[in-house]
């Protein structure tokens, strides 16, 4: 009986230690051509919410590609945008900086999964004692 108890044990412990040493690969890369599927873009005049405007009719020249080497294509409507990007995983934010651009937009990532892409990304401004806030959030499907 002490037998048995102990390889039940021993079973138990060995199944913990090779469950709990899982490895961190299921990471989902972000590297790939991602196709655009909607677009929601929103304004507000201090907390007052203005305008949204809701994009949902792209085609195959509506993507954005992010290669390995840190490069990164942006194709709307057949014209094409090169630049760079850096993805954290930890913090789930990704940078791009197009060609020509003086500086970099950040994204927070709200979803990553092998098919589906989400982008959110906010602008504040400033004038005089009134806040204007612009918020876009894309999304994708890996192609």
């Amino acid at each position: 009986m002490k037998k048995i108890k102990y390889l039940t044990l021993l079973f138990l412990a060995v199944s913990v230690g090779f469950t709990s040493c899982k490895k961190d690969d299921d990471e989902v890369s972000i590297v790939g051509k991602w196709g655009t599927t909607k677009s929601v873009n929103i304004n507000y005049t201090g907390t007052i919410k203005g305008s949204t405007e809701t994009e949902t009719t792209f085609t195959a020249e509506d993507y954005i590609e992010f290669k390995s080497d840190g490069t990164t294509i942006l194709s709307e409507d057949g014209d094409t945008d090169a630049g760079t990007y850096t993805f954290n995983n930890d913090t789930q934010k990704l940078s791009i900086k197009f060609t020509g651009d003086d500086e970099s937009v950040v994204f927070d990532i709200k979803t990553l999964t092998t098919t589906d892409l989400v982008l959110y990304t906010e602008e504040i401004d400033v004038e005089g004692s009134t806040t204007y806030k612009y918020t876009s959030e894309v999304s994708f499907k890996r192609k």
